[in-house]
C-alpha cells in the first residue's frame, strides 16, 4: 500500500514527487496522470511571455535549497548558468520555465503518465483508484488536477474554432488574417494575446480588447505586497473570518491579476505605433470598463453586446474570432462526490484545513489533499508558484506524520498577528 497517491502531474503534484524524491520518500508514492507525458499550459506559450514570479521560486528551492531539482542545477544540466547569469533576467520567459518542469519530470520514477482516473473509493482503512489499467491502494489522496478553464456563460454555446478559451490559443491557432477579432479578458494573459496579434506578420482587419475592470491594470507587485506571498501570511489569512477574507481576495486582487508593467509598456508602444505611426490595420479598439453581456450567431461571425459600467449604456460589436482570456474554476472529479467531501454552504467551495486536506465524512487517519484549490481560504498565493514548494512540503510532512522539511516561522517584516492575540511581546500594546 502507498503512502500517497497523486492524481493529476502539473507543478504542483510535480514539486510535491520532486519533494518526495529528494527526502528518500519517493518508493511510497504514485503520481498519476492521463496525458502521455508532462505538459504545461502549451497553448500559451507566446513568444516572449515571462513569468510573473521570481524563479528563486521553483519546485522545491524555498524548502530544499540545495536540491538537484532546483531550477540552477537545472540551468547548470543546460550549460547555460553562466549565459543566465550575464542576462540580468528579473524573471524567466514561460517557455524556459516550462522546459525545466519537464527536465524535473524526467528524472522522477514516481510519475505514471497514460493513468486516466476512472473511479475513486475507500475500503478496509485506504482509498482505492482505479488509474488507466492499475488498482491502487493509498493510506492518503494529493489532488493537483488544476483549473478548468471558464469561458462566460453567453460563450459557452458558441465554443469552437471561432470562440476558445485563451489556453488554447496557440494549440488550435485560428486564422486571424484579414479577420475581424476579440480578446475577452483584462489580465496578464488578454494583454499577451493582444500583444502577439498585433505582432503578427498576418494582422487581423480589426481587434478590440474588452475588460470589466476600469482600465488595463497593472500587477501590484511592490515590496509590501509581495509579504502576502509568504507562509507568514497564509497563516495569518487562514485564521480569519470567512466574510473578511472574501473582502481581503477583492482588495488584493491586482497582486496576482494583474498585467505585468513590460507588457503593458510594449503593448502601450504597438497601439501607438499602429494608430499614429504606420495608420494601417489593425488599430485597435481598447474597450475597458465594459461587460460582455450576450453573444449570438450573425452572418457567419459572432456579435457581443457591451454593457458599460460607468453609464450603463450598451454597445454592440462584431467578431470572427473571440478568444476569451477569462480564467479558470476550480473541477474536481465527479467520482470524488461518493466519498462525502465539505464544502462551503455559501459558496459551494471545497472545505480545505490548514494542512490542506479536505473535509470528508470518512476517518480523520486518511486524508484527501488538495492542491491549487485554497485561494477562499488560504489566500491570493494559492494558485500561483510562488508558494509551490512550501505548500508541497506542508503536505508531505504532514501526509507522513513528520517533519521531513523544516517549516519554522519565516521572518516577515511586516507583523500579521490580530490585535489582542501573543501580544505579550509587543511594547505598544503594553
Amino acid at each position: 500500500m502507498l503512502d500517497l497517491a497523486g492524481i493529476g502531474i502539473g507543478p504542483a503534484n510535480l514539486s510535491l514527487a520532486a519533494l518526495c524524491e529528494e527526502a528518500g520518500e519517493s518508493g511510497r508514492a504514485r503520481f498519476f496522470d492521463r496525458k502521455p507525458g508532462f505538459s504545461w499550459h502549451r497553448g500559451m506559450m507566446l513568444p516572449g511571455a515571462r513569468l510573473q514570479c521570481s524563479w528563486i521560486k521553483d519546485l522545491v528551492t524555498p524548502v530544499a535549497p540545495t536540491s538537484r531539482f532546483g531550477f540552477l542545477s537545472y540551468l547548470a544540466a543546460r550549460r547555460r548558468l553562466f549565459a543566465f547569469v550575464n542576462a540580468g533576467f528579473e524573471t524567466v520567459s514561460r517557455t524556459e520555465f516550462a522546459d525545466y518542469l519537464a527536465w524535473v519530470a524526467g528524472q522522477l520514477p514516481a510519475l505514471r503518465w497514460d493513468s486516466t482516473l476512472r473511479d475513486i473509493g475507500f475500503e478496509a482503512g485506504a482509498f482505492t483508484a482505479q488509474v488507466g489499467h492499475e488498482r491502487v491502494r493509498a493510506r492518503h489522496l494529493v489532488l493537483g488536477l488544476g483549473h478548468e478553464p471558464a469561458l462566460p456563460a453567453c460563450l459557452e454555446p458558441h465554443r469552437g474554432d471561432g470562440c476558445l478559451h485563451a489556453t488554447e490559443f496557440l494549440e488550435r491557432m485560428p486564422a486571424l488574417a484579414g479577420r475581424r477579432v476579440a480578446v475577452v479578458g483584462g489580465g496578464q494573459s488578454g494583454a499577451e494575446i493582444m500583444l502577439h496579434v498585433l505582432r503578427s506578420a498576418a494582422p487581423p482587419a480589426s481587434i478590440a480588447w474588452v475588460s470589466r475592470r476600469s482600465n488595463f491594470l497593472p500587477l501590484d507587485e511592490t515590496h509590501f505586497s509581495n509579504e502576502h506571498f509568504t507562509p507568514a501570511y497564509v497563516e495569518h489569512f487562514f485564521d480569519l473570518p470567512a466574510e473578511r477574507r472574501a473582502a481581503l481576495l477583492q482588495e488584493q486582487r491586482m497582486m496576482s491579476d494583474g498585467i505585468s508593467a513590460s507588457t503593458l509598456r510594449e503593448l502601450y508602444a504597438e497601439v501607438y505605433r499602429l494608430r499614429f505611426l504606420e495608420k494601417v490595420p489593425p488599430v485597435p479598439s481598447l474597450l475597458p470598463g465594459r461587460s460582455l453581456v450576450a453573444c449570438a450567431p450573425w452572418r457567419g461571425a459572432l456579435s457581443l453586446d457591451l454593457r458599460a459600467a460607468d453609464t450603463g449604456a450598451g454597445q454592440r460589436i462584431f467578431a470572427d474570432v473571440v478568444v476569451a482570456a477569462t480564467g479558470y474554476r476550480v473541477s474536481l472529479p465527479p467520482c470524488l462526490e461518493a466519498l462525502g467531501i465539505g464544502r462551503d454552504t455559501t459558496n459551494g467551495a471545497p472545505l480545505l484545513g490548514r494542512r490542506y486536506a479536505l473535509a470528508w465524512d470518512g476517518p480523520a487517519a486518511n486524508r484527501i489533499y488538495l492542491q491549487n484549490a485554497g485561494r477562499g481560504s488560504h489566500g491570493i498565493a494559492d494558485p500561483q508558484l510562488a508558494l509551490l514548494a512550501w505548500r508541497s512540503a506542508t503536505i508531505l510532512n504532514d501526509a507522513l506524520g513528520r517533519e521531513i522539511f523544516p517549516l519554522g516561522a519565516e521572518a516577515s517584516l511586516i507583523d500579521w498577528s490580530r490585535h489582542g492575540e501573543d501580544n505579550e511581546s509587543c511594547a505598544i500594546c503594553e
